[in-house]
């Protein structure tokens, strides 16, 4: 039980992870997918253009800057979204591990508990046969008592009369 306690909060925990994962990943695929649209939509000449219109050299300068952090930060969330994957998939296979294993756990309980209850069905049966074979035992005792008292008694009667008889011999002597 305790085994299966310790699975059961892995499992949660394990659901708890999965679930903040899936999170995680959607939110990082809705904001790469509007990055995607957007190039879709504009296209590279877009960056172009944004470069292209610069009033300055300090503008431009800025701008290359922006578009590099940009790609960079793009680059980053796919990335992150590749781990995050990785992550999900990895816990989500720890989670199937701990299923399993608590299935396994559940059957082997299953299968001991019919193991015990059979037990404890044959001790019982042979616990009423012995108290069967208690009270026909009881009964034979009693009465080979009572046979052994009588055969005492007849004993005890006859060796009475013997000592009488001797005693008659002995005065009729």
């Amino acid at each position: 039980r305790s085994e299966e306690q310790e699975i059961t909060a892995d499992i949660r925990q394990a659901k708890e992870s999965i679930a903040r994962l899936e999170d995680q990943l959607q939110f990082l695929r809705s904001h790469y997918a509007g990055y995607v649209r957007s190039v879709y939509k504009h296209g590279r000449v877009y960056d172009v253009e944004l470069l292209l219109s610069s009033k300055s050299v300090n503008q431009l300068y800025i701008r290359i800057e922006y578009l590099k952090k940009f790609s960079a930060q793009r680059l980053k969330d796919l990335f992150d979204i590749q781990a995050k994957k990785s992550e999900y998939e990895a816990e989500n296979d720890r989670l199937e591990r701990s299923l399993a294993s608590e299935q396994q756990l559940l059957a082997e309980r299953t299968r001991e508990e019919r193991n015990l209850k059979e037990k404890l069905a044959d001790r019982r049966s042979v616990l009423r046969k012995i108290r069967k074979n208690k009270d026909v035992y009881k009964n034979e005792l009693t009465r080979k008592n009572s046979a052994a008292d009588q055969l005492q008694n007849k004993i005890a009667e006859l060796v009475a009369k013997e000592i009488k008889r001797k005693e008659r011999e002995a005065a009729e002597a």
